[in-house]
């Protein structure tokens, strides 16, 4: 065989390789998971709630008390959850979508303002079928005492700079400063 030929034939199998590897595979998975509003903004100190729906192609019926949830990615020094998911037992058939349950609290404890708390979410059940991942994230914002505090000072601040007299040397100058025509000539 031709040494050009050979050449030709393994970039041309490479090529066919590599696109194969690098394809998102389909998503095979037995449970879905779909969290309703995973991207939210809010302050820190505060519990927040999710909801979805949940999918079932294990082919069998499965129970809401039978599913847990993991939590990976995620700082346990300033994050805690806790599953509402189970909490009253539900059917979901096989081959069927729940209707939107709730799933979980997320609890932030303090945080710096403008971070983002990102974790990564997964529904298993106890054949262990597990979900793919599902990412949530919350934005701190600064909390509503804290903006109504800071809008106060710099209203004040306002107030205070308005309503300030001139100091005895900024009246000299301004009565020594020409004004009028002959200002505007130089």
């Amino acid at each position: 065989m031709n040494p050009c030929a050979f050449h030709r034939i393994s970039v041309i199998v490479g090529a066919v390789v590599f696109s194969l590897v690098t394809q998102p595979a389909s998503s095979d998975a037995l449970l879905s998971l779909n969290i309703a509003e995973p991207i939210r903004t809010g302050p820190s100190n505060a519990s927040y709630s999710f909801a979805g729906l949940i999918t079932n192609k294990t082919g069998r019926d499965l129970s809401t008390a039978d599913l847990f949830l993991d939590f990976n990615a995620f700082d346990p020094s300033t994050s805690s959850f806790e599953q509402l998911l189970g909490g009253v037992s539900l059917l979901i058939t096989s081959g069927g979508t729940s209707a939107q349950l709730d799933l979980f609290d997320f609890n932030l404890g303090a945080g710096n303002v403008g971070a983002v708390y990102s974790v990564e979410v997964t529904l298993q059940d106890a054949g262990l079928a597990i979900s793919d991942p599902v990412f949530i994230s919350i934005r701190v914002i600064p909390e509503v005492e804290c903006a109504k505090t800071m809008l106060a000072g710099l209203l004040l601040a306002f107030v205070a700079l308005s309503c300030r007299r001139p100091l005895p040397g900024e009246r000299q100058l301004r009565e020594r400063e020409p004004t009028g025509p002959a200002a505007e000539r130089r």
